[in-house]
């Protein structure tokens, strides 16, 4: 492999000079996808920056354990296992390879602190790596708020991050369950229920978590299915009510051709500079009621560095319509999330 690292003035044609040097003078060497203009043989992210849903090609999220990259004796503001962990959950379950990064001191050491992190993470996967080693994304065209899904055949992983989590609900499933159990504990049969509604196809798994069952750190629940796995890939409402509307799951519709509105960083629309243009989704009510629309837009710090405030450019008119309903609304700052990622 050959890593790039973000050229910023560097010309397509360079680019691809380079993409195809590389490849002539070793045929089987990796390219990653920051040798600028798309050009690589797998995708990129920015860093800390990890996709809101499964992506249809290969890529690679870069992640640091603390705030900085390389080795800062200032910089003590380090990830929890924990959380490192479930940052490689989410990574694995869109299909994603997780460069966790690692820098030595001035005499060459690795600090402590890192070596603790990556110990945990290594013990929490000797126990549960057969749902990460060799898995696949699942297309569910949504999240859960209990944790993420892998796969593997005619298995389903579910990676439970939330350690409050006394049931699990997901929609979109069309397979029948035949056996649930908790990975780490084969011998014990976890409760289920598959229920369909007669006007819809789609079936509703509730899965129940024992009250005696307490972990620290993600937890595996295996179902087993009758079949290879199939899911429907229109977007539904979960069984908590909400609809979910990733933009990376929208069809961006946008008038004038100067204008360049595309899928951008954190998984959210950039160049939206046109009052004409729009996104739109197709989606499934399963439960009809009144809801409550809220808008999650981005910003990036201003100097890069993680410990800056966000300058929050807020104020727009926007449009909602679902049907024959229309609203108008201007954007404000309800609340405001610092953390890293989509």
């Amino acid at each position: 492999m050959i890593w790039f690292d973000t050229p910023l003035k560097i010309s397509k044609q360079r680019s691809q000079e380079l993409f195809d040097l590389v490849h002539q003078l070793q045929p089987t060497c990796l390219v990653n996808g920051r040798l600028g203009h798309g050009i690589g043989d797998y995708g990129q992210t920015e860093d800390n920056d990890i996709p809101s849903l499964a992506m249809e090609n290969p890529f690679e999220v870069p992640v640091t354990m603390n705030d900085t990259w390389g080795y800062k004796t200032h910089d003590n503001n380090w990830k929890s296992s924990r959380v490192l962990i479930e940052n490689l959950l989410d990574v694995i379950s869109k299909g994603g390879n997780y460069l966790l990064n690692l820098g030595p001191d001035a005499k060459g050491n690795i600090p402590s602190e890192s070596t603790q992190r990556t110990d945990a993470i290594g013990r929490w996967l000797k126990i549960n790596g057969d749902a990460v080693f060799g898995t696949r994304p699942i297309p569910f065209p949504a999240t859960f708020p209990w944790g993420h899904v892998t796969s593997k055949a005619k298995t389903l992983f579910l990676h439970i991050t939330d350690p409050n989590t006394k049931r699990i609900d997901m929609r979109g499933l069309r397979n029948k369950i035949t056996n649930a159990h908790l990975l780490d504990r084969k011998g014990i049969p976890l409760k289920y229920t598959q229920l369909t509604k007669q006007d819809h196809s789609i079936t509703t798994l509730s899965v129940q978590i024992p009250q005696t069952c307490f972990y620290t750190s993600p937890f595996v629940v295996v179902l087993q299915l009758n079949e290879d796995i199939s899911v429907d890939n229109m977007i539904c409402q979960q069984a908590d009510g909400n609809i979910i509307l990733e933009a990376c799951r929208g069809e961006v519709q946008s008038q004038s051709s100067d204008v360049d509105m595309k899928l951008g960083v954190h998984s959210s629309i950039q160049g939206w500079l046109s009052s004409q243009a729009k996104i739109q989704w197709a989606f499934r009510v399963h439960e009809p009621g009144f809801f409550k629309v809220s808008v999650l837009t981005a910003a990036k710090r201003e100097d890069g560095d993680p410990a800056s405030s966000m300058n929050w450019d807020g104020g727009h008119r926007i449009r909602i319509s679902s049907g024959y309903r229309r609203i108008s609304e201007t954007v404000k700052k309800d609340f405001i999330k610092t953390d890293e990622g989509s």
